[in-house]
Parts: C-alpha cells; structure tokens; sequence
C-alpha cells in the first residue's frame, strides 16, 4: 500500500468499505464519468495545473489521470479504510478533513474535483463552500453526482447516498455557494435503464449481495458492451437530455 500523510485523525463516514473492492479503471462506469470530466477539464489542464480530489477514495481518479493523461494529482479522503487498497498513484494523499483548512493546503490549487462526494455530505452547501477555499483565485471547481431522486434505491442507501440531484438542484447548490456556474449537464443517458433494474432488483438482496450486484461488471463481456456504448454515446453527444449522473463545473465568484 502506498504511503499517506496524516493530517486529520480517520473519521466514520457515509460509504460502505466494501465499494473500494469492487471499484477499478477497467469498470465502464469509472471509464465513462473520467471521459465526460476530462471532456470538462482538459482546456484548463496545463503542465503546472495543481489538481485536488476531494474524496479519493482508493485513488482510482487519481490513477486515472496519471495513465490516461500522464497528471499527476493529490488527493485527500477521511476514510483510512479507502487506503487499504490504494492505486498506485505519484501525487499525495492526505488523510484529512477539508474543514480543518489546513493552510499549507488552501488557496493552492487550480482545479478541485468531487466526484460523488455531495450526495454523501449531510449538508452539501456548506461542504461545497468548504472545497472552494482550497483553491487559487479564479479556480475551477469540478462536481459529479448521481442524478434523478426517483433511481434512489436500495443500493443508493447501502453504500451511503443521502439524495440523487436534479439539474435544478445543482444549479441551487453552487449559487448559494456563491459558484458562478460554467456548465451542468447530465451524462449516462444509456446507464437509465440499468439504474431502473437495479432499482427493481435489489429490494430484496443483502447488504453485500446488493453493493456488488449494484455495481460489478457481471462479466468482461457486458463491461466491453457498456464501453462500447459509452464510446458511441459520447462520440455523438456532447450532452443528453438525461442520465445517471450530473456533471458540473464553476469558479468562486470574485470578492467585491
């Protein structure tokens, strides 16, 4: 296991272990949500761009960047049990609670991500106005969350989900963080009826049962399918009118 730094004591959080055995960079899923933010990032990535995850889990993003785009990118979660099985990744990782501002880490990066973090936050509005303070004037800010309260099923429960968002509700969030919003769209439009069966199928299935039925790939196969359909989908469209999941991006309005 890569090494972490400690700067915050491990806290319980809202996300069950047992996902970061299941999460990996050949999943279809962890594919596609890294192609639609590369889509939103890559025009402000330059050699000295600093990027912090928020919410890195066992890294996979973080690796993601590294292979796929040679960046490397630090990354910081309250979850120790997250680093069991941590990629690996060059950029550091902190084990850290974004409220403590520690400030060798604020004002210090260009871009901040938060790849399905929020839904996990009690009070998202304040967490988000937290995230911002880590980074530099005229900083972008990146958000990924599960979409349509409706798909809000047992699997969403089990691995931590207070809520899935609405477009309406992004656009609520980042303005009373004071976010001036550059873009919010949804992506996954083909993964809808996936998420509906899950919905329907995991009513009745164990905790376990229904983490790794709600996410693993049932076979190499049906992960290569899905990628295929990703490439198709985001190949001829650069948004759709629904889908799984909600992508925003914003800067902090400037202070008057």
């Amino acid at each position: 296991m890569k090494n972490y730094i400690e700067l915050s004591k491990n806290q319980a959080v809202s996300m069950s272990d047992s996902w970061y055995e299941l999460a990996d960079t050949k999943h279809f899923w962890a594919q596609w949500r890294f192609r639609v933010l590369i889509k939103i990032c890559s025009n402000y990535i330059k050699p000295e761009t600093k990027i912090l995850e928020i919410g890195c889990g066992n890294g996979l993003v973080m690796k993601q960047f590294e292979d796929k785009k040679g960046v490397v990118i630090d990354g910081c979660d309250l979850n120790r049990a997250a680093f069991q099985d941590l990629c690996d990744v060059s950029g550091k990782v902190f084990l850290y609670d974004i409220y403590e501002l520690n400030v060798e880490l604020t004002g210090k990066y260009d871009i901040v991500i938060l790849l399905d973090v929020l839904e996990h936050i009690e009070n998202d509005t304040d967490f988000l106005i937290t995230a911002t303070k880590y980074l530099k004037d005229d900083g972008l800010i990146i958000v990924s969350v599960p979409a349509i309260q409706q798909l809000y099923s047992v699997y969403d429960k089990l691995i931590g989900h207070k809520r899935r968002y609405s477009k309406k509700e992004i656009r609520k969030l980042f303005s009373d963080a004071d976010i001036m919003l550059i873009d919010c769209k949804y992506w996954g439009l083909s993964l809808l009826p996936l998420t509906f069966l899950r919905k329907q199928l995991l009513r009745q299935t164990s905790e376990m049962n229904a983490i790794k039925l709600g996410f693993k790939s049932p076979n190499k196969s049906f992960n290569w399918l899905m990628l295929m359909v990703m490439k198709l989908e985001t190949f001829f469209f650069s948004s759709v009118i629904a889908g799984n999941s909600i992508i925003a991006s914003g800067k902090v309005k400037a202070k008057k």
